[in-house]
């Protein structure tokens, strides 16, 4: 049985050579539109607990493709979808790491923030029995 995609394997892999023959940024625009579906089957596989994040995530993985793109220049290996691949693999997961240490970071602020909440309250009922003590 052969396994579909709804990506072109052939199809990134024929772009990002193009770009790695000529080095043009207009052929490296090429390249994020072929490799956009794949950044999309990730997002689908790995991060469907975190979908209201998505677009956040491919908008970094994207623009750290961007910044990086010389490097795929550079790149001995003939086989460029598989560094493609892999490389926005490893973006998703930090990007998606930093996503979850703010999430992570803000359920503690909010957290702190009930804490304190509460104890202003109780000191509140505290101050109200005392003055109530004190009435004559």
């Amino acid at each position: 049985m052969k396994t579909m995609y709804i990506y072109n394997v052939r199809q990134v892999e024929k772009v990002a050579q193009r770009y790695k023959q000529t080095g043009e940024d207009s052929d490296f625009k090429q390249v994020l539109k072929v490799v956009d579906p794949l950044i999309d089957v990730f997002l689908g596989l790995r991060y469907s607990s975190i979908k209201h994040e998505w677009e956040d995530l491919k908008q970094e993985v994207i623009l750290k493709l961007w910044k990086n793109r010389t490097g795929l220049c550079f790149i001995k290996s003939k086989r460029l979808y598989l560094f493609l691949r892999d490389r926005i693999r490893r973006d998703l997961l930090r990007a998606a790491k930093k996503i979850k240490d703010v999430q992570k970071n803000e359920d503690e602020i909010v957290e702190l923030a009930e804490l304190r909440v509460n104890k202003y309250i109780i000191d509140e009922k505290d101050m109200i029995e005392n003055i109530e003590d004190l009435k004559p």
